[in-house]
């Protein structure tokens, strides 16, 4: 930074003040020296042990709809609303998982 006199001289004082960044290079060092000792202690924890498995086989979904005239459709295959329970547990809709 270039300051100027209100003398009679017009020549630029050209002078940087170190006092204030010596300061603050201080501060960070003395929080650098206390927080350095805490990042190396570590809290033992005792996990759990995993078996590796595999992920469920995707199914497909079932489409329930009901029209307007209150007919009721399982995979656009119209059934009897009584029936609705048992078309949706069929065993061909809902394949066991391979093992």
């Amino acid at each position: 930074m270039a300051f100027s006199t209100s003398g009679d001289n017009d020549d630029v004082l050209a002078e940087i003040n170190i006092t204030p960044l010596v300061d603050v290079m201080l501060v960070l060092v003395v929080a650098l020296i206390v927080t350095a000792p805490l990042l190396n202690n570590a809290i033992k924890v005792n996990l759990p042990k995993t078996v590796a498995t595999q992920a469920p086989e995707p199914r497909k979904p079932i489409a329930v709809s009901v029209d307007a005239k209150g007919l009721v459709y399982v995979d656009r295959e119209q059934v009897r609303a009584a029936c609705a329970g048992a078309a949706l547990a069929r065993p061909a809709r809902w394949p066991s998982p391979k093992r």
